[in-house]
């Protein structure tokens, strides 16, 4: 180690760059911490600018949470490039977006972002894999369901489908799992009964567990699926998904977040 050092000390590139380190290091400390920049980091204090930063801020103050200071444009971007659509940026997209002065390029560049094809490509395969949209063991949507689901989860992406529309049509859509694409949503449940179309509606769509409800609260969300039904066809694996009509015993349906 200390003859790699005297070589580096006989470089005169390595003074340079000594002296440089050190004229720095004196004029942070000369500066004070005060005038010190995070190069990963935006001065200024948080503040919220839709409904969604109000309720997380809300949340945070209600924890005792400090929110983070906003990232500087440098992370910003990178970040963004990989939330939105899966890749990081060009050199030179960089460049632009660095020397761009509006005050909302952030928010342009996230608008502009979801407009590329690579945003459907990549969110498509996200939900694809949220909604279990497999052909293989133990899904078995077949290579048929599977593409014309792929499919139809792509085109609603691309078209920027609201998200209340996207999941009522998977809950309601009924017919053939190869002509119908939502309704592989309960082909890829690994069971039929209410019980068990309950628990994955709650993981997919609410992000809970429904097992941790009290038995009152999970069978009164239950009732909604009860009636849904499944029948096979003459063509190799196909499956119709169905309202069954066959009358049942009166039950009693409470939407999760309804009060008594």
């Amino acid at each position: 180690m200390y003859k790699q050092f005297k070589r580096r000390q006989r470089n005169p590139f390595f003074g340079i760059m000594l002296t440089g380190l050190l004229f720095g290091l004196v004029g942070a400390v000369w500066a004070g911490p005060s005038q010190i920049v995070l190069p990963f980091e935006k001065a200024g204090a948080v503040k919220p600018v839709n409904a969604i930063d109000r309720y997380v801020l809300a949340a945070l103050k209600r924890r005792g949470i400090k929110p983070a200071n906003l990232c500087s444009d440098e992370v910003f971007i990178r970040r963004v490039y990989l939330d939105v659509i899966g890749t990081v940026p060009y050199s030179w997209e960089v460049t632009r977006f660095l020397a761009d002065e509006r005050s909302d390029k952030r928010a342009k560049l996230i608008d502009a972002l979801m407009e590329r094809e690579e945003f459907a490509d990549y969110w498509s395969l996200k939900w694809c894999d949220v909604l279990r949209v497999k052909a293989e063991f133990p899904i078995n949507l077949w290579p048929n369901g599977v593409q014309t689901c792929h499919r139809w989860v792509h085109e609603s992406v691309a078209k920027q489908m609201p998200y209340d529309e996207f999941v009522r049509a998977l809950l309601t859509s009924s017919g053939s799992n190869f002509r119908v694409p939502p309704v592989n949503f309960y082909r890829a449940i690994q069971g039929q009964e209410p019980s068990t179309i309950t628990a994955a509606v709650g993981l997919t769509f609410m992000g809970v567990r429904v097992e941790a409800w009290p038995k009152e609260r999970r069978q009164a969300m239950e009732m909604f699926f009860s009636h849904v039904g499944f029948k096979g066809t003459a063509e190799w694996k196909e499956q119709i998904v169905y309202l069954d009509p066959t009358p049942r015993k009166m039950l009693l349906g409470i939407f999760p977040t309804a009060k008594k």
